[in-house]
């Protein structure tokens, strides 16, 4: 006993002893927290890891739904075959839909395809490509509230537009995001007009002449040729995404200029009082 070792009474023996006791039990007490501590950390890391995952998996395939792609198509065919598979996707999606969520998403179909073969392209746009991508994100962006102010449009049923008319919230938010859409459009004519190569022709080194069989195209003509395809393809998209703009535009004059009775009555009234 270490208090052995001093000359103390029972008494006062006693006492320090329930003193180091009650140090004992409160190191004890201390440990087990700690341990408790790290218990609770260790699950509050599981958790986070799990949500971690989760948000990870809803971003990739948010990315997918909205026509990113996660690798570049190599040659004009593989753009062809992407967009054929993503149209597919489309189509599947759709049938997930209520009906006037399908009918919207349906007029967005093509400028949707058009968004995700500038996705597809990167890689074939050479020093245009990031440019091109990064217009085709901004225009992914805009489709959601495109969605949504269209889906609000054809919910307005026909007795309803008698009584009130047109939607103005909608025109707005469709009016702002025609105008947002319009300037990524401008870009990409200008990217288009200003980019005479997207595929550089490279001389072959005066060491390793490249060899030509009789009526082969030789490498700057194939160049050529793919320039001219991959122009003709970023020349639809924006043909495509310009039209879709034209629709939404009409869609903006629809809800302006659509009167309802209480219109109406309001413009009777102003009439009268004149």
């Amino acid at each position: 006993n270490y208090l052995a070792q001093y000359d103390l009474t029972d008494e006062v023996k006693a006492m320090l002893e329930e003193q180091i006791q009650a140090l004992k039990d409160e190191q004890d007490r201390l440990t087990e927290l700690a341990a408790k501590e790290r218990e609770s950390q260790g699950l509050l890391n599981w958790v986070r890891n799990v949500f971690s995952f989760m948000i990870r998996d809803k971003e990739e395939e948010s990315a997918a739904s909205n026509g990113e792609v996660e690798k570049q198509a190599r040659n004009v065919e593989e753009v062809k075959t992407m967009l054929e598979a993503r149209e597919r996707e489309m189509e599947g999606e759709e049938a997930k839909f209520n009906e006037t969520k399908q009918n919207v998403y349906r007029n967005q179909h093509r400028v949707r395809l058009a968004v995700h073969a500038l996705f597809a392209m990167e890689d074939l746009l050479g020093e245009s490509g990031p440019k091109v991508s990064k217009i085709a994100k901004e225009f992914n962006n805009s489709f959601n509230k495109t969605l949504e102010a269209e889906e609000e449009s054809e919910k307005l049923t026909t007795f309803m537009r008698f009584l009130k008319g047109g939607d103005d919230e909608v025109a707005n938010e469709l009016e702002e995001i025609i105008n947002q859409n319009r300037e990524m459009v401008s870009e990409l004519e200008r990217i288009l007009l200003e980019t005479e190569n997207f595929v550089k022709y490279e001389e072959p080194s005066e060491e390793e002449p490249g060899e030509e069989e009789p009526g082969e195209e030789t490498d700057e003509e194939l160049r050529d040729k793919l320039n001219e395809e991959i122009r003709v393809i970023l020349e639809y998209q924006i043909q495509v995404m310009k039209e879709e703009q034209d629709r939404l535009e009409g869609l903006v004059t629809k809800e302006r200029e659509s009167e309802g009775l209480t219109d109406w009555i309001r413009d009777l009234f102003s009439f009268l009082l004149v």
